[in-house]
């Protein structure tokens, strides 16, 4: 754990969340490069309008980036500190919507952080 944040570090990249669950940083260790955009940050959780003139959720208007509604980490908490796996637990509210909690991993050795979502969802054409 960091002062402002955690972090998921192998000897491949290292990833740093803020203490409510946002990806700040993510560094690509063998070319010292970061990963996001500079004030970006990563992990953005999005819903838009899902409204179709013929068949659900395959028929996107064009106007649903239009709708965009983002819906941010409120809290995090580790979950996994072992030699082979480190872990985050990262809670997101989705307002009337229903609610989503997020699982980070990172592997001994992985190239990649692995994110698996768990969602309550109570709306329709979103």
């Amino acid at each position: 754990e960091l002062k402002d944040g955690v972090c998921l570090c192998n000897s491949q990249i290292k990833a740093v969340f803020s203490h409510s669950g946002a990806l700040r940083s993510l560094i690509h260790k063998a070319s010292k490069r970061e990963c996001l955009a500079p004030g970006g940050g990563g992990n953005h959780y999005v819903i838009f309008d899902d409204i179709p003139l013929f068949w659900d959720a395959w028929d996107v208007m064009e106007y649903h980036t239009e709708t965009r509604q983002e819906y941010p980490p409120t809290s995090l908490e580790v979950t996994e500190e072992g030699p082979l796996r480190v872990g985050v637990k990262i809670h997101v509210p989705l307002a009337e919507h229903g609610s989503m909690v997020v699982f980070v991993t990172l592997d001994a050795e992985s190239p990649y952080l692995q994110f698996r979502c768990e969602v309550d969802w109570k709306a329709s054409h979103k």
